[in-house]
């Protein structure tokens, strides 16, 4: 497992969200308190996810991972 993964918590896409770890946009990926199959993507200092104004995004699946990774933007 990536050493940014620290609980995938039973996420069934593993793949995505291994090469979402490797992103240096991407600080952490945990799933804990989440339902079972869902993990947070913490972001780095210095991004967000556009639309949303945050830096922590809840992901379910491999379309949710990438749709995630496309809203990364720098902050202002």
């Amino acid at each position: 497992m990536h050493r940014k993964i620290t609980d995938a918590n039973g996420f069934r896409a593993m793949r995505t969200l291994t090469k979402a770890a490797c992103d240096f946009r991407v600080d952490e990926i945990e799933g804990a308190g989440m339902d079972d199959g869902r993990v947070f993507i913490h972001l780095a200092d210095g991004y967000w996810f556009e639309h949303y104004e945050t830096v922590s995004k809840g992901v379910g699946s491999a379309e949710d991972v990438r749709d995630a990774m496309a809203m990364i933007r720098p902050r202002p």
